[in-house]
């Protein structure tokens, strides 16, 4: 059997510089194909390094000495209500001495309901950096404000459509109460003057100079 042999003249009545555009857009295809599976092989393996969650025994983990964030009963016990009802849905951050840089009330919740293990990650911040980035995990959700409206109507959603998720979400009866009662208008203390607009009051523009009355 004769062996193949490969040919570059391309499909009979192709011409030269037909097939030769093909071939290098054949080539280009394959290159972009190459360089696209690399990096989303490099994206997996960067996720893959810093990101994996592990599954940690609660006594090798320890609460972070400096941790300024002081979690009080009602906030272990909201704490404890949404890991009860929706499990662990975020990991802590460890540093690789098993201190809990961020997640100090989840571990804490986590004791309290007797578990026994907790989901981690990893961080290889260090020294300032991990004490800041703490301090950042908490300040940064403070900065955030609620929206009343939208707060109520999702909270009056959700305790309609079963009522221990109000306490799963780390609120109650009064504060939904509080939300639904609409802002009170601030009224001026029973002995603030009256403001009388026809007492004459002399005003003048930095500006521009020009002068007016206060009184109608």
């Amino acid at each position: 059997m004769r062996a193949f042999e490969r040919s570059d003249a391309g499909p009979s009545g192709w011409g030269s510089r037909a097939w030769e555009s093909l071939r290098r857009e054949q080539r280009s295809r394959t290159r972009a194909r190459f360089f696209a599976k690399l990096a989303t092989q490099c994206l997996a393996g960067g996720l893959d390094k810093t990101m994996k969650s592990y599954t940690k025994s609660i006594e090798e983990l320890s609460q972070d000495p400096a941790n300024a964030r002081r979690h009080e009963s009602r906030n272990l016990e909201a704490i404890a209500a949404s890991l009860k009802r929706f499990g662990q849905q975020k990991p802590i951050v460890i540093d690789s001495s098993g201190v809990v840089r961020a997640g100090n009330g989840t571990l804490a919740a986590a004791k309290s309901l007797g578990w026994e293990t907790v989901e981690v990650v990893v961080t290889d911040l260090q020294g300032s950096e991990a004490t800041a980035y703490a301090i950042a995990d908490n300040r940064t959700a403070e900065l955030a404000e609620w929206d009343s409206d939208v707060l109520a109507a999702s909270l009056n959603a959700i305790a309609t459509d079963d009522p221990e998720l109000l306490a799963a979400a780390g609120f109650d009866d009064s504060d939904l109460e509080n939300l639904t009662a609409g802002v009170v208008e601030n009224a001026p203390p029973e002995d603030f003057p009256e403001i009388d607009e026809n007492i004459e009051t002399e005003h003048e523009c930095p500006k521009c100079g020009y002068k007016w009355s206060g009184a109608k």
